[in-house]
């Protein structure tokens, strides 16, 4: 999950600038990776997404990361650049193609005319996300941001081939495809599948702790690990409900969540954690049989509590999003070796039935999901039988193979810059216009005429503080 605000002054893209102008480029390739989420020691998915993006392309390009916060993080390999310091206009010279979640008008506009390629990365589907969060008016902004951003894009990358079939059809309705298809007539030329990747070394114990010493267990404890956040489109409560069932029979076995606040500040709060915890503590499962860390584990720190888990687990309810979605705490499950208990119907579910990577589990079903841990936990033999079919399978989720599209198309002579199209000036005023007009209503809706005009007020406020 990761719909935020990019925050980007006007001063920093600028308008007015000679079309004849471009900036010598070396032989090898600028890449500058935006990340939307926050780059930080603590990063929940998108923003790992783009630091290990960063780390892999680096490899064979010039890359520079840019980031909405401010960041301790550096690397040998590439420059980590905060988008608070820095005017990303400047850090755009001498670019040849940029990687973007999210595109905003001033940064296209400033591309376009600077013969930067635009690569947008649709590996999460923010606007069916969009449908599950309360936030007025977000759907509509999250429909028309991805409306945008494809008919500028002159690449799109994925996470799946089921996410790939979601985005051209939405491309087909947006653009003719027919140019393309000339080149390519599987249309990998304009959209490619780059999943979540994993680490090609091995799972190794650095700083930290972990869950038996954080939480004070037993070492014959047996963990089931929730390796990531408790969105609103996760099912816990089932989950939770199983692990009724099985404390009733077993007490070494023990959940935890390995995070329940996200790290980045900006995004909504969750409902369904604190319903996961009130239903926990409703059944005395709390604090000795289902556990929380109620922060968010540096990322890399994450490893003991995967070193120490003997499952990995994720639920989640029956819903859009789950059919297009590519749960990157999966990987951290494959890159452990743990075997993996996952509710149907979505890609991964798909995969692990497929590869006997663990068990899929009907939606809501929390007696089968009891069984299913406890028969995990009980049977060693099938334990490894499921640990030997990860293992099979790890080399295909290295950074190094899912990023080879990328490189791809970059080395490409038939990749090229789209033309900019006349209204795309159009496009900004309107862009700014329906974010006014969603935030009005927004604010109305949740306090009325009076909201609306405190917050004017505390707008003008800080414009006239500056």
């Amino acid at each position: 999950m990761w719909i935020v605000t990019i925050k980007l002054r006007l001063s920093q893209i600028p308008f007015h600038l000679n079309n004849n102008r471009y900036y010598d480029l070396s032989s090898m390739s600028k890449v500058v990776l935006i990340s939307s989420d926050c780059v930080n020691e603590s990063m929940a998915g998108p923003a790992i997404r783009y630091w290990e993006f960063a780390k892999a392309l680096s490899a064979t390009h010039e890359v520079l990361l840019s980031v909405p916060n401010q960041t301790k993080l550096t690397h040998e390999r590439f420059k980590v650049s905060s988008r608070l310091e820095n005017n990303l206009a400047e850090e755009l010279k001498g670019a040849t193609a940029i990687i973007t979640q999210m595109l905003w008008p001033e940064l296209c506009f400033f591309c376009k005319r600077q013969g930067i390629k635009i690569i947008i990365d649709a590996y999460c589907p923010y606007n069916l996300e969009s449908l599950e969060l309360s936030q007025k008016g977000l759907y509509q902004f999250a429909v028309k941001s991805i409306q945008f951003s494809f008919k500028m894009a002159d690449f799109i990358i994925c996470a799946s081939e089921k996410q790939r079939d979601l985005w051209l059809g939405s491309l087909m309705n947006l653009q003719p495809l027919d140019k393309f298809h000339k080149k390519d007539p599987t249309l990998r030329n304009l959209i490619d599948v780059v999943p979540f990747g994993l680490s090609a070394e091995p799972l190794t114990l650095k700083q930290g702790k972990g869950p038996h010493e954080i939480f004070h267990l037993k070492d014959s404890d047996k963990i089931v690990l929730w390796g990531g956040s408790i969105s609103d489109w996760f099912d816990p409560c089932t989950l939770i409900q199983a692990f009724s069932q099985i404390a009733s029979k077993r007490s070494d076995i023990k959940l935890v969540f390995m995070g329940v606040t996200l790290p980045n500040p900006s995004l909504p709060k969750m409902k369904k954690a604190q319903e996961a915890i009130d239903l926990a503590k409703s059944l005395n499962l709390l604090d000795h049989t289902v556990f929380f860390n109620y922060g968010w584990l540096p990322y890399e720190e994450r490893q003991h509590f995967l070193h120490e888990a003997c499952i990995g687990v994720s639920t989640h309810s029956k819903h859009i999003e789950t059919d297009f979605s590519f749960r990157t705490r999966m990987l951290d499950y494959i890159w452990a070796g743990l075997p993996i208990i996952s509710t149907e119907g979505d890609t991964f579910a798909q995969l692990i039935s497929q590869k006997e990577l663990g068990v899929v589990v009907p939606y809501y079903d929390s007696e089968f999901l009891a069984e299913s841990i406890m028969q995990i936990v009980g049977n060693q033999a099938i334990a490894e039988k499921y640990k030997t079919n990860i293992e099979r399978i790890k080399s295909e989720f290295h950074w190094n193979q899912v990023i080879k599209p990328i490189n791809t198309i970059l080395e490409s002579p038939e990749f090229k810059i789209r033309s900019t199209p006349r209204w795309l000036f159009l496009t900004n005023i309107k862009y700014k216009i329906a974010i006014i007009l969603l935030q009005i209503s927004a604010f109305y809706k949740e306090g009325g005429l009076w909201l609306v005009l405190k917050k004017i007020c505390q707008k003008l406020f800080k414009k006239n503080a500056r």
